[in-house]
C-alpha cells in the first residue's frame, strides 16, 4: 500500500481466534484502533494507519494468540514541494570570463524535509555572467543545478539568484568574485618627444618579439600562451635603440 507521508491509510486485517493487536513496527507513524475483536467472519479492522514523516518504508505488525504475526508494508512518498535550500556553489572566485569550479545547486524538499523531484526553478545572473541551464529541474534527490556558471568580464561581484514559485526560502542568492586575468597583451603608447622606444619582454615560456613605440602610434606586444594558459612576464625593459636617437 502507498500513500503520501502523513496521510491516513485505512485497511482491513483478517485475523482469527478473537482478539488481534496491531502495532507500528517501522517508519514511525501511528494508528487508531490497534486492538480489535474479530467479527463473525473472523475479521478485525483497525481505524486508520498514518505513515511517518520520512519518505520510505513503513511497517505494521498484526498479532493474535496462537498464530504467526502478519506484517503489512507501505511506502511513504514525498509530499508537495515546500522549501528551497542552498546546497553548494556559494562564495566562489574565478578569473573573469571563466566558469567557477562548483555549479550552484539547490535542493527542493517537502514540509518534512524529504527530497522532491520534478520541480523547476529559475536562475538569473547579475554581474555580466551566464549559466548553462537557467531552468533546471530537481532530480530524484531533489537537487537542481544550473550547470556551468561563467563569470562576467569585469573584475568584481557576480551573482546568481535561484527561485522557485511558492517555495519558502526563495529566492536564494549565490555570490562569486571575478578576479583579474593573467597578462595576455602589452600595449605601448607614444608620448612626449621620444620618437621611438622599444619594449623588450621575456616570459616563462619564451622571449617575445619587441614591440616598438613610435610617436603618434601604438603597437601591441602579445605574450605567448603556455600549455597551462598562465604566462608570466619574467623581465621587461624599455629602451631607446641607437637608430632612434
Amino acid at each position: 500500500q502507498i500513500t503520501a507521508n502523513g496521510g491516513p491509510l485505512p485497511f482491513r486485517n483478517a485475523a482469527t481466534n478473537g482478539r488481534s493487536t496491531l502495532k507500528v513496527s517501522g517508519g514511525g507513524g501511528s494508528l487508531t484502533g490497534g486492538t480489535q475483536l474479530t467479527n463473525a467472519a473472523g475479521l478485525a479492522t483497525v481505524g486508520s494507519w498514518t505513515l511517518g514523516t520520512i519518505a520510505g518504508p513503513n511497517t505494521l505488525t498484526a498479532s493474535a494468540l496462537g498464530v504467526t504475526p502478519v506484517v503489512f508494508t507501505a511506502t511513504g512518498l514525498a509530499g508537495a514541494a515546500a522549501t528551497i535550500v542552498k546546497v553548494a556553489g556559494d562564495l566562489q572566485s574565478a578569473i573573469v570570463n571563466a566558469i567557477v569550479s562548483t555549479a550552484p545547486q539547490v535542493r527542493i524538499v517537502d514540509q518534512f524535509g524529504n527530497s522532491v523531484s520534478g520541480t523547476t526553478v529559475s536562475a538569473v545572473t547579475s554581474g555580466g555572467g551566464s549559466v548553462v541551464n537557467a531552468t533546471p529541474v530537481s532530480d530524484s534527490s531533489g537537487i537542481a543545478s544550473v550547470g556551468g556558471w561563467r563569470l562576467g568580464t569585469l573584475v568584481g561581484a557576480n551573482a546568481v539568484k535561484v527561485s522557485g514559485t511558492g517555495l519558502a526560502g526563495s529566492p536564494i542568492t549565490f555570490a562569486a568574485t571575478g578576479l583579474v586575468d593573467v597578462a595576455s597583451q602589452m600595449v605601448a603608447f607614444a608620448g612626449g618627444v621620444v620618437p621611438k622606444v622599444v619594449c623588450s619582454v621575456t616570459t616563462d615560456v619564451s622571449p617575445v618579439t619587441p614591440g616598438v613605440m613610435v610617436a603618434g602610434f601604438a603597437e601591441q606586444v602579445t605574450l605567448p600562451t603556455s600549455a597551462g594558459g598562465n604566462v608570466q612576464p619574467t623581465a621587461m625593459s624599455w629602451f631607446m635603440p641607437p637608430s632612434a636617437v
